[in-house]
């Protein structure tokens, strides 16, 4: 072990880290609110939100989506800043299994 530390779950198989945690964290400071606060109003577990926040775990799409709609995040232009919500947020109308694209 090279005493780095590195997160257990923040990883997807390919790699690829969740690289919104700091836009939560700002949006959350700029409202004048608290992590708990969120995670009542987007039904996500606190501590499972303050993971994603931290980058321990990765956020499926339903929260990204319910934290995009507390916080006021636009989903799209958080997709033009995160490979990883641009990766996990799935076009309209495709077919999840469908990989065709």
């Amino acid at each position: 072990m090279s005493g780095v530390y590195r997160p257990l779950y923040s990883r997807r198989r390919d790699g690829q880290e969740f690289d919104g945690g700091e836009l939560i964290r700002q949006k959350i400071f700029d409202y004048g609110t608290t992590q708990k606060a969120v995670a009542i109003e987007t039904g996500i577990n606190y501590s499972r939100l303050s993971n994603i926040i931290h980058g321990h775990c990765r956020p499926s799409a339903r929260d990204i989506r319910a934290i995009a709609a507390a916080l006021d995040i636009n989903l799209e232009d958080w997709k033009k800043q995160s490979e990883y919500v641009r990766e996990i947020i799935r076009p309209a109308g495709r077919n999840f299994y469908d990989e065709s694209y």
